[in-house]
């Protein structure tokens, strides 16, 4: 492994979206990487929802918050759903 020069990659891909935008229309710009990580997380599928809620739960404190991310992680996992149903089509 090492330093990492030689890895191979094996994937990469470019999503390019509004997100803080959106972020906003959630109520907070700091929601940002949460509306990332949703899209991440829909576009890889490396984790299920209830492991993103348990992760949730056991790290955010204040139920405003919590409630402000999970609406966040949705909207990213939606618009990925929208831009790969778009792209879909495109073909």
């Amino acid at each position: 492994m090492g330093s990492g020069r030689n890895a191979e990659r094996r994937w990469a891909e470019i999503i390019a979206m509004p997100f803080t935008r959106l972020a906003d229309e959630r109520g907070d710009p700091r929601l940002t990487n949460m509306v990332m990580l949703g899209t991440l997380l829909e576009a890889t599928g490396a984790l299920s929802q209830s492991h993103v809620d348990a992760a949730l739960r056991s790290l955010v404190k204040q139920v405003r918050w919590l409630v402000l991310d999970r609406c966040a992680l949705q909207r990213g996992r939606s618009l990925f759903q929208e831009w790969h149903e778009e792209a879909c089509h495109a073909v």
